[in-house]
């Protein structure tokens, strides 16, 4: 009786122990099955309906995209040495940005902001002509008339190939017009360096500067400034009328050589096969406490400059600036106070960044450890892929039985569905041997 009490408390067990098991397992396999929700697919901002304090735009069909934003483009009218020759004319548009759902099509558009009130204009800078300036002349004619430019929506800048000049606007904008002496010309050829075979036209100096300022326009860092003197050159054998023809003129870049007191001691001059002189590469320097208002501008690179009357293809570069200048050219690179959620955010990629550069260290010296002890890949073997005789690294090649987090661990599921299975069997059969028995008593 006793023996009996037993094997059926044993059954019993072993029954319920395996339907627990294989519970755990589905379940678990369930679990490992479910999709990962990853940070990087969660929308980062809700739309939110928007009301401007003295006027409204319907949020029933209008989404912002961004707060109000203020834009000011300012014109200087300078001489070469950059002293002003007229007043400035600076203009601002307080605009914001807003999309809406059109059937399949998605609009976007800006609303003028005036006196906080929202109107239904687009933001636009009013075409502007530079003036006369007695005893002057426009070094170039392009800046005759600054055409009209609008609010860009998309956040970038494209040169009309026309004008030379943005067709839209995203940020803060100074245009330099620069005005010459009526007489400057013949003062210049005395400071001309002779290139032999070619008789020297006109001597000019470009000048590109990379302001570093804050929102106020206020200097934090030393400029960045790159000064090129060149020659308008033709072959000296052509007739004059020949000469003035630019398609025979060429450029010659002139050398200039000072000593440390900034007295120039040599000059020589080389002519170009191109007009195209390449600029330098200038990084934005990092400013604590200020972030930049346009990423695209940490690093400046991609600038020449034009030598040459001859027209040239209008291109733009990533960043909004035209990729070739043909007159003196002021950047602002402009700063904007840093956050505290900016500073957190920098913490935080550097901790990653760390993080990440500890790793890679730690798995460069793992593997020299064992590149030190193992068995060297054959002439023929990738590194990844074992070949006959060579002893594959599980830590840098295939995968050595480890599970990545993402995927569930499939094998201890699979191993609880089973084991599970194999008590419920062993019950069963336990209980029939028991029938069995009782039938031949």
């Amino acid at each position: 009786m006793s023996f009996k009490i037993k094997r059926k408390t044993l059954t019993r067990c072993s029954a319920a122990l395996g339907a627990a098991l294989m519970v755990t397992g589905v379940a678990t396999g369930a679990l490992n099955n479910e999709p990962v929700s990853h940070a990087e697919n969660v929308s980062s901002r809700a739309d939110i309906p928007v009301t401007v304090t003295g006027g409204e735009v319907d949020n029933t069909k209008w989404t912002a995209v961004d707060k109000p934003k203020t834009i000011t483009r300012t014109i200087h009218f300078v001489d070469e040495s950059g002293k002003a020759v007229a007043k400035d004319v600076v203009e601002s548009h307080t605009g914001q940005i807003f999309t809406t759902k059109n059937g399949d099509d998605t609009v976007t558009r800006a609303f003028t902001i005036v006196n906080g009130a929202a109107t239904d204009v687009q933001p636009k800078f009013t075409s502007v002509t530079s003036p006369e300036v007695k005893g002057y002349k426009l070094k170039s004619d392009q800046f005759k008339t600054i055409p009209e430019q609008g609010w860009s929506l998309d956040g970038t800048q494209n040169t009309d190939p026309k004008t030379g000049f943005y067709t839209n606007l995203a940020q803060d904008e100074v245009i330099n017009v620069v005005y010459v002496k009526e007489s400057n010309q013949n003062a210049q050829l005395k400071e001309a360096v002779p290139v032999a075979g070619y008789t020297v036209l006109n001597v000019k100096t470009m000048t590109r500067t990379i302001n570093f300022v804050d929102i106020n326009n206020k200097q934090l860092h030393d400029p960045e400034v790159e000064s090129v003197k060149y020659e308008t050159v033709v072959p000296e054998k052509l007739t004059p009328a020949e000469q003035q023809n630019y398609k025979n003129q060429k450029v010659a870049v002139v050398k200039v050589v000072k000593d440390a007191n900034g007295n120039i001691t040599s000059q020589s001059a080389s002519v170009y096969d191109t007009p195209a002189y390449k600029l330098k590469d200038v990084t934005a320097p990092e400013i604590t406490g200020y972030k930049l208002q346009n990423k695209k501008f940490k690093t400046l690179s991609g600038q020449y400059m034009w030598l040459s009357p001859a027209s040239h293809v209008q291109a733009t570069l990533d960043n909004g600036l035209p990729q070739y200048i043909y007159q003196d050219e002021r950047i602002d690179v402009i700063y904007e106070p840093q956050t505290e959620a900016d500073k957190l955010k920098e913490e935080e990629a550097k901790k990653k960044q760390d993080t990440k550069d500890n790793k890679d260290q730690q798995q460069k010296d793992t593997k020299k450890k064992k590149n030190g002890s193992a068995v060297v890949n054959g002439p023929h073997d990738d590194g990844n892929t074992p070949s006959s005789g060579v002893v594959a690294d599980p830590g840098y090649g295939e995968s050595s039985g480890s599970v990545l987090p993402q995927t569930g661990n499939k094998t201890m599921s699979l191993v609880s569905t089973i084991s599970g299975l194999l008590f419920l069997v062993g019950s069963a059969v336990m209980t029939f041997s028991s029938k069995i028995k009782g039938l031949f008593k």
